[in-house]
């Protein structure tokens, strides 16, 4: 069943030439840097599993490619993670079926549009680190400590959320857990403590990283909240995840948090999980808005009905069939309607077409890397400027909303793109001011929401100056007319 939904959603992504959504080329940019390629400001850092992967793919597959594959293998790594910890809890072909929810879901396909691939591969790593996890708990070998330890290691290199989340589950499912286990089953605190310390000397080098990482995520929460309520905001996450099949997981989410019933049976693990996954999820969503957060809640819904169908197996066989039958059919539904959805989904967040695509290497083969390039936004104030970085390997100041950039150097070169480009601009200003900061060419993106009323001035551009132009991009000199 995974298999199939897999092959689904590649042949979905398939049926565009070009990896959906913007992300992809900053994972590339932030991957060449780390290879040694000094576009960007040295302030700029990542989690590194990504952007490694990112550029691995590109010299396998080459840049678009590779990109893609990369979407599909982080679309996939959620519901893998999760039907690796059911099968390993004793569910079977039940991990199979629930894990395929959750591989359906508007939560996965959302994230794989836009390219949440770290987040992606971080909720793929956080079931295997339960496991391993809930292993060390029930042994009596400190060695055990090793496994956890390492995969949240891997965590923390892959998502600035999903890593330090993970921790945040992974504390709460311990203490819950070594509470329930009796002496005699459970790993001596002593063993415990150990672990902690053998944790944080495996996670340490990642420190300088996520002390880096801190003030432009605090400074980019905070304009967030400026900007809408967090409960607003949460709403609107909690919606975009779960709009496959919202009466699902609206009834899901409740049914979760009841999970805790299947104490009385003495079914401990899943019913643990699910709440420890949705208590500081939701608590954490509904006080920062962080909509990312909301994508986190399906796979805790999920764990919260293994909890459930785990205390079914004490009914009659009969009560169990139904329940057998309801599950199915809804997993029917979802394939056919978490299909559409994605179909919506890649459309919404499609960046690069064959225009686009174009002018991209238009740019990088007409200037040098020492050249600087003013690039408009994208669609919906998206910064196309990281595909400029990405693919076509040129320094850029790219304008769009400010919302998604965490870092000050971005925000800076943000702010002089977005004047270059502001609303009463006409392209001659734009290409003067470009000018007067260092940049050699304006990139133009059509589908800009702001083009129309910029274009309208296009007859005051001085001769020879549109140097490239098809249906999606024009290319600007700054330099002619300029002196």
């Amino acid at each position: 069943m995974l298999g199939v939904v897999a092959l689904i959603r590649w042949r979905l992504l398939r049926n565009n030439p070009y990896p959906t959504g913007l992300d992809g080329g900053n994972w590339l940019a932030f991957g060449h840097a780390i290879f040694g390629e000094h576009l960007r400001s040295p302030t700029l850092h990542y989690p590194p599993v990504i952007p490694v992967a990112a550029v691995i793919s590109e010299r396998l597959l080459g840049t678009y490619h590779g990109v893609e594959a990369l979407a599909f293998f982080a679309a996939a790594a959620p519901a893998t993670g999760a039907y690796v910890l059911m099968y390993s809890w004793g569910f079977r072909w039940r991990a199979a079926l629930l894990a395929t929810l959750l591989g359906v879901s508007a939560s996965t396909g959302e994230a794989m549009a836009w390219g949440g691939y770290p987040q992606l591969i971080g909720l793929g790593v956080l079931p295997l680190f339960v496991v391993a996890l809930d292993r060390f708990l029930g042994s009596r070998s400190l060695s055990a400590a090793i496994a956890p330890a390492a995969l949240l290691l891997l965590a923390l290199a892959t998502n600035e959320f999903i890593g330090p989340l993970t921790a945040l589950i992974g504390l709460v499912y311990l203490i819950a857990r070594l509470a329930l286990l009796t002496k005699v089953r459970r790993q001596p605190i002593r063993n415990v403590l150990l672990g902690f310390g053998l944790t944080f000397v495996i996670a340490l080098p990642l420190a300088p990283l996520y002390l880096g990482l801190v003030a432009g995520i605090v400074l980019n929460e905070r304009q967030k909240a400026g900007a809408l309520p967090a409960i607003q905001s949460a709403a609107i996450g909690f919606s975009a995840a779960t709009q496959d099949l919202p009466t699902f997981w609206l009834v899901g989410i409740v049914l979760a948090f009841l999970a805790p019933v299947a104490l009385i049976a003495k079914l401990h693990r899943f019913a643990l999980l699910s709440v420890a996954m949705l208590l500081p999820t939701v608590a954490l969503l509904v006080t920062t808005g962080e909509i990312r957060l909301a994508y986190v809640i399906p796979m805790g819904i999920v764990f919260g009905l293994a909890a459930w169908w785990e205390l079914a197996q004490k009914l009659p066989s009969w009560s169990q069939r139904s329940i057998n039958a309801a599950l199915v059919t809804c997993l029917v539904i979802d394939v056919v309607v978490g299909t559409q959805v994605f179909t919506v989904q890649r459309d919404y967040y499609t960046v690069l077409t064959p225009g686009v695509v174009q002018g991209l290497n238009e740019i990088e083969n007409r200037t040098t890397a020492t050249e600087l390039i003013a690039v408009s936004p994208a669609a919906h104030g998206w910064p196309l400027g990281w595909w400029v970085e990405g693919a076509a390997h040129r320094r850029t100041i790219y304008a769009g909303d400010p919302v998604w950039l965490n870092y000050r150097d971005e925000q800076a070169r943000n702010a002089l793109a977005n004047s270059i480009f502001g609303a009463d601009k006409t392209p001659k200003d734009s290409a003067l001011q470009a000018h007067s900061v260092g940049a050699a060419y304006l990139f133009v993106d059509k589908n800009w929401d702001g083009y129309p009323g910029w274009i309208g001035g296009g007859q005051n551009l001085e001769p020879g100056s549109l140097v490239y132009e098809n249906s999606s991009i024009m290319i600007i000199d700054t330099r002619l007319g300029a002196t």
